[in-house]
């Protein structure tokens, strides 16, 4: 079959904007119906093209280098499709950034004009998508084919033909205004290298009815560097990679618009699939991670108190069954999941409690641009990650346990490939779609009503005139926001002054047990409490409450000697003042009179150790 060659039609909305000259200038909304799957990946005759992933842009700089799925799947070809550069901080990315902003507060007014006043620059059309199979419309910017390019993938099928791709290769954005999850993103950044992403990704997103969906619109190797040998990391057509691209642009005005919406925002769901090679031998399905330097791994990922809300408990404990790809018996958690984390974590089911996998590989790239855009707001140490990479395999063990070909695994005679192709590999991956799903559920039909434990142990540690050192025994919970110290001169009340993670980030770390208050009032007698606070609004009952003291001022013991009196000639008489308190002071001076009571002078001394001569 030969994709499309030529536009279907299209249902446009006119819409009149008339400006101040009295001119007026129409712009588009694209409407269209159908099954977002089949665009995505399939066949659609409602849309202006179908199976979008087939034209992404292509390119090798490396044969070999990458792996991209068995060679009759989809041969990367060079010249088909392109990936335009874009310089950092220009105006393309800010018209860019102004459209994304416009577009998730439902602006499709201004969104429409702004599309179609770059239309000869970025070809693309803003479309409202009616999906009549969930119900559900999306909004979308996606990119016009150019039918000049054609990737022949293997030469001899004309059947696997592919016609048009892109100019630009900056991707495809869906924005889902009615999400249930609206705080929930999907983003595919390797869509030709990590081949069953795309296809996992754009179930996950509807299945779990997310906020938005984003792919990568070029193959990394098209653009790159040209210094050295090609690797990764310098590929320019990288979204993870380069962070002038429109892809990172949405990433960013996501996040921005998330990040104080409601408890536990955002969410970015990162899709990635790795190579069925002897690099990748006894890996386990499913590697999560939040990062490459996310050990203390939190929910989603692990739930690190003892409620086990996460991706992994939420799962079945045997979510590959027996006989279900063939004789084989089913599969337990621990054979699902590779988790990078510290410490411990357990899988509990029905029949016992067993650890998971742990692994150091498979974490993302140390300059993974979306990834260190979104950690730069959020602690490390937080109950939450607001990341998740996730790693499928392209061909988990299960299917060479049972000697199953790549050709019988993907369906080889479906050409070109799409969704047809992957119908197995959706299926083993449901169970985790699933789980992901009823992690969801359970943050919403579960609301948190309990406060954590009350705070024990609470003691000073160290006391100042104006700092005070605390310590006390941590306690958990799994929505844990932060340590909430109060002080005042009188009892202890919710108006007190408060000392929390504003003031000391840590305190957003449960596992924390002590803080230092700075800059209390000056010599002023404090009452002191903590207690813990969740993220919703929950808070534990204050501790025992402790006072500090102002430490002893009295003058320290000091010894003279006369060095003359009158009517000797060394008039003044003098005095030497030596410290033998064992005292330390921030200031130090001598008061010196007349028998009659008269002041004389003062004179300041070293507070710490201090000799001085002292005329009168």
């Amino acid at each position: 079959m030969i994709s499309k060659q030529i536009l279907l039609k299209k249902y446009f909305q006119l819409i009149a904007i008339f400006f101040a000259s009295g001119t007026v200038v129409f712009s588009q909304i694209v409407d269209e119906s159908g099954s977002l799957k089949e665009f995505l990946g399939g066949t659609s005759n409602s849309t202006a093209y179908d199976n979008y992933v087939s034209h992404i842009s292509e390119g090798i700089a490396d044969p070999g280098y990458n792996d991209y799925g068995p060679t009759w799947l989809d041969p990367q070809t060079n010249g088909f499709g392109d990936f335009r550069i874009l310089p950092g901080n220009g105006p393309t990315l800010n018209y860019w950034r102004e459209i994304f902003q416009k577009m998730i507060v439902q602006d499709t007014i201004a969104v429409a004009q702004m599309i179609a006043d770059s239309s000869e620059s970025f070809h693309y059309d803003f479309v409202r998508f009616q999906d009549t199979t969930v119900n559900q419309t999306y909004w979308m910017l996606r990119e016009r084919l150019d039918y000049s390019y054609l990737d022949t993938n293997l030469t001899s099928d004309p059947g696997d033909d592919v016609i048009g791709s892109f100019r630009n290769g900056w991707g495809l954005y869906i924005f889902n205004p009615a999400a249930t999850r609206n705080f929930v993103v999907v983003e595919v950044p390797h869509p030709t290298d990590d081949f069953i992403a795309p296809y996992n990704a754009l179930e996950l997103f509807q299945e779990i009815d997310a906020w938005a969906f984003m792919i990568s619109g070029a193959g990394r190797e098209v653009r790159w560097t040209g210094v050295g040998d090609y690797v990764n990391n310098s590929s320019l057509a990288d979204p993870a990679r380069n962070s002038n691209t429109v892809f990172e642009m949405f990433h960013e005005v996501l996040c921005d618009s998330l990040l104080t919406s409601q408890p536990h925002a955002p969410l970015i769901l990162h899709v990635h699939s790795f190579d069925n090679n002897a690099d990748h031998a006894n890996y386990k399905s499913i590697v999560l991670s939040g990062g490459w330097d996310a050990g203390y791994a939190n929910k989603p990922i692990r739930d690190v108190t003892g409620s086990h809300l996460d991706f992994v408990n939420f799962t079945t404990e045997y979510p590959i069954y027996a006989g279900e790809f063939g004789f084989h018996g089913a599969l337990r958690v621990d054979n699902y999941y590779q988790v990078h984390y510290d410490g411990t974590f357990n899988f509990y089911g029905w029949t016992g409690s067993y650890a998971l996998p742990h692994t150091y590989y498979l974490l993302g790239p140390i300059t993974g641009v979306q990834m260190n855009y979104l950690r730069q707001f959020v602690p490390g140490w937080d109950v939450y990650e607001p990341w998740v990479q996730i790693e499928l395999d392209e061909k988990p063990q299960l299917f060479d346990d049972l000697n199953i070909s790549l050709d019988s695994l993907y369906n080889r005679p479906t050409m070109p490939r799409g969704y047809r192709n992957f119908s197995k590999i959706l299926e083993y991956y449901a169970p985790f779609r699933t789980a992901v799903n009823n992690y969801l559920t359970n943050r919403e039909m579960v609301p948190d009503v309990t406060p954590p434990d009350s705070i024990r142990n609470f003691r000073a540690t160290f006391i100042s005139d104006t700092f005070m050192a605390l310590a006390w025994t941590p306690v958990e919970d799994t929505n844990f926001k932060t340590y909430k110290v109060y002080y005042d001169t009188g009892p202890i009340t919710q108006e007190s002054p408060v000392w929390d993670f504003s003031n000391d980030a840590h305190l957003s770390d449960m596992r924390q047990s002590s803080t230092v208050l700075q800059n209390l009032p000056e010599l002023t007698p404090l009452n002191f409490r903590v207690a813990a606070t969740d993220h919703y609004g929950n808070e534990s009952i204050t501790s025992d409450s402790i006072l500090n003291y102002i430490p002893n001022l009295e003058a320290p013991d000091i010894y003279h000697r006369m060095l003359g009196s009158y009517p000797l000639e060394n008039w003044p008489p003098q005095i030497m003042l030596e410290n033998t308190s064992v005292i330390d002071f921030d200031s130090v001076w001598v008061q010196v009179f007349n028998s009659d009571g008269t002041p004389l002078g003062r004179y300041d001394l070293e507070p710490y150790s201090w000799t001085r001569w002292i005329g009168t």
